[in-house]
C-alpha cells in the first residue's frame, strides 16, 4: 500500500473540512502526526524485507551450488551411472543433446545412461527406449530428423569403432548410422533386438561421445 499517497489524501480532507466547520487545526495536525508515524514504521519494514529476500535467495544459491558439486563428484565417483528426467544426475551427467530428444509416446523402458569416461573410453551420455517391431521405421526416421535438427549431420552407416568399443550392447546391432557435430562430437543411432515379458521388442540406442 502506498502509504503517502494515503497520507497525504487524509491530510487533504481534513483540511478541507476543518476550512467549512470551523474545528480547530488540532485535528488535522494530530493526524499529519499520525501519518508521519506510520511512514516512519513502514520504511523499516519494507528494508527488512528486502533484506530478508536477499538471506534467503543467497542461501538457496548456496543449497543448490553445493548440491551441484556433491552430484558431480558422485558422478566421476561412480563412473558410469543411470538415472532419469527430473534427477540431479540427469541434468548434470546426461548432455543436453540427448536430454533434447523426444521419445514417442507409445515407447516402452526409458532410460539414460551416462559415463564421465575412463581411460579410452570417452565421456558419452545414451538414451535408450523400446518399441514394437512394426514401429522401428517410423521411429527410426524421427530421430533422424530430431538429430539433425539439433546440428548432428549423418558421416555414413555401419558400425564405428569408437563408438561399438564404448556401447554396452549385448545383442547384435540391426541397424546403425552416426552423425557428427561442429565440435566433432559423435552421435551414434542403433537399434537392437530385445524382448518384454516374451514379447519381441526393439531397442533404440542413442548416444552420444563428447
Amino acid at each position: 500500500m502506498d502509504w503517502a499517497a494515503a497520507c497525504n489524501w487524509q491530510a487533504w480532507r481534513t483540511a478541507h473540512y476543518n476550512s467549512y466547520t470551523g474545528v480547530a487545526g488540532l485535528q488535522s495536525q494530530n493526524r499529519l502526526v499520525f501519518c508521519a508515524d506510520l511512514l516512519d514504521v513502514g520504511r523499516p519494514m519494507a528494508m527488512y524485507s528486502l533484506r530478508n529476500i536477499f538471506q534467503v535467495t543467497a542461501a538457496m544459491t548456496a543449497v543448490v551450488g553445493m548440491a551441484a558439486v556433491a552430484t558431480v563428484g558422485y558422478l566421476f565417483a561412480v563412473e558410469d551411472y543411470v538415472t532419469q528426467p527430473g534427477s540431479p544426475a540427469y541434468y548434470l551427467g546426461i548432455s543436453s543433446l540427448i536430454r533434447d530428444l523426444q521419445v514417442p509416446d507409445f515407447a516402452q523402458g526409458r532410460e539414460y545412461f551416462g559415463s564421465v569416461g575412463d581411460g579410452n573410453k570417452a565421456p558419452q551420455s545414451q538414451l535408450s527406449f523400446k518399441v514394437p517391431p512394426e514401429a522401428v521405421t517410423a521411429v527410426w526416421d524421427q530421430m533422424n530428423l530430431q538429430l539433425q535438427a539439433l546440428n548432428v549431420q549423418p558421416v555414413g552407416t555401419g558400425p564405428d569403432a569408437q563408438a561399438t568399443s564404448n556401447m554396452h550392447a549385448v545383442s547384435p546391432g540391426l541397424r546403425e548410422a552416426a552423425y557428427t557435430s561442429k565440435t566433432h562430437d559423435l552421435v551414434l543411432l542403433a537399434t537392437y533386438e530385445d524382448s518384454d515379458a516374451g514379447t519381441p521388442s526393439i531397442r533404440f540406442e542413442i548416444t552420444h561421445f563428447d
